[in-house]
């Protein structure tokens, strides 16, 4: 398992929390605690992914170096400088461990003249790319997604048009109320802690649920047929989620097999009816299913 998924769990955690519904004072300047994304870049900012400071510029365009190096700090502590591959990209540059890193893990790359543009902004079509590529836990074959919200300017001949509509399915971005994407525009900065915010929750919950799925042994007994529904984080912090099979003797054509609970205080999955019928999260007995 690679080193930043083990910190993803601890930072799911704190999402857990603060996606809670409470309001969060926001730590910079220029964030007030009612700008849109503040509680999202307050999260970042207490799991050490952006710096301390008296400013944040959230509105301003995020370039490829600030995005290289916030992907490279869900994965590890702040790298060295370094040489680069890269010539536009000397080992004096602040973001040049940062950047290295990133082009390593496959978050991100150069260009074919040799150069990275650490100054250039990143789209918002190019971010879709680049995070979906850092979280293997939001593909998977059991996922029963939401209806791919089409947007009239993200056609299927676009790069990105699988892992816009993958994003929106996922719950980690949607679109603007005129029907676009705009996946050419550049992402600002909140922005961009908006959708690293909500990618690492998503991660986190489908982490857990995908635990539970290999442990009970469900995969290997409904192969292809077995369906993971609506995974959310609950205002107490536990992640429930909803098992089902594709059963075609049926009107509906899907039978639930239960409802799931994960507890992180305790570590514990348990069954979400059970629990309400007895006000006990009874501890869920995985040799059921060995």
């Amino acid at each position: 398992m690679k080193r930043w998924l083990g910190r993803m769990v601890m930072i799911g955690t704190i999402v857990g929390v603060g996606m809670s519904g409470h309001v969060v004072e926001a730590a910079y300047r220029d964030v007030p605690a009612t700008y849109r994304f503040a509680s999202s870049i307050d999260v970042l900012r207490a799991a050490d992914m952006v710096d301390d400071g008296l400013y944040f510029r959230p509105t301003q365009r995020a370039t490829r170096a600030e995005t290289a190096e916030l992907l490279v700090r869900l994965a590890e502590k702040k790298p060295a400088p370094r040489p680069t591959r890269f010539k536009d990209v000397p080992r004096t540059h602040p973001s040049s461990g940062y950047i290295e890193a990133a082009v390593e893990n496959g978050f991100i790359s150069g260009f074919p003249d040799g150069t990275f543009r650490p100054d250039a902004p990143v789209t918002r079509g190019q971010f879709a790319l680049m995070l979906m590529r850092t979280y293997p836990y939001t593909h998977s074959p059991f996922f029963e997604r939401a209806p791919r919200q089409p947007f009239k300017d993200v056609t299927r001949g676009m790069r990105a048009h699988d892992l816009i509509t993958q994003m929106t399915a996922h719950r980690i971005a949607g679109g603007f109320p005129d029907g676009t994407f705009r996946p050419d525009a550049p992402i600002e900065r909140g922005q961009l802690a908006y959708f690293v915010e909500r990618a690492m929750e998503r991660s986190y919950e489908n982490m857990i649920a995908l635990t539970f799925i290999q442990r009970g042994g469900f995969a290997d007994r409904y192969g292809e047929y077995l369906l993971l529904e609506a995974v959310e984080t609950m205002p107490t912090g536990d992640v429930r989620f909803t098992l089902s099979y594709k059963n075609v003797h049926t009107s509906t054509g899907k039978t639930t097999l239960g409802r799931y609970g994960y507890d992180d205080t305790t570590d514990h999955y348990y069954d979400v009816t059970l629990a309400q019928q007895t006000g006990q999260k009874t501890v869920y007995r995985f040799e059921t299913f060995q």
